[in-house]
């Protein structure tokens, strides 16, 4: 280097190094708030499942109770539709529920039993501390209620 002539790499390298350090470090932050979100959050409050599910789930709320029911729906290559609802409840708790449920998948979601579609109705207490995972009943084996097509036996 002559005379006059100042050397901007050790500048230049010191600012790529407070930027990429503010980089991490908003990262770092972005995680920590994301962090505190997922795991101070209500269970029943994280989104499961596609959107039609989630909609279904909460036009159910109301006839099961919040946070009571999960729903799970498939659509066959044929164009059939396959519902399973699963209620955090006994049997004996909700035995008139089978119904109403079907009078609002029907409603809700075009529920055809002529065309083929399919509803289950599946009865138990949901595992306590979590918005997603299911446990079995307390007393022997878990009652199931298949909602049939009106009218059939």
């Amino acid at each position: 280097m002559g005379f006059g002539e100042t050397d901007t790499t050790s500048g230049r390298a010191a600012t790529t190094r407070a930027l990429l350090l503010s980089a991490l470090a908003i990262a770092a932050c972005l995680c920590l708030w994301r962090g505190a979100q997922v795991f101070t959050a209500d269970a029943t409050s994280l989104a499961t499942g596609s959107p039609e599910e989630a909609r279904l789930a909460g036009l159910l709320e109301p006839v099961a109770g919040a946070g009571k029911v999960r729903v799970s729906l498939r659509k066959s290559a044929d164009g059939t539709a396959h519902y399973l609802v699963m209620l955090d409840r006994t049997p004996e708790e909700g035995a008139e529920l089978p119904a109403r449920i079907q009078a609002v998948i029907a409603a809700a979601a075009g529920y055809d039993a002529a065309a083929g579609d399919t509803l289950s109705v599946q009865q138990f207490p949901f595992s306590a501390g979590s918005g997603r995972a299911l446990a079995p009943a307390a007393k022997g084996n878990c009652c199931t209620d298949s909602v049939s097509p009106a009218g059939a036996s």
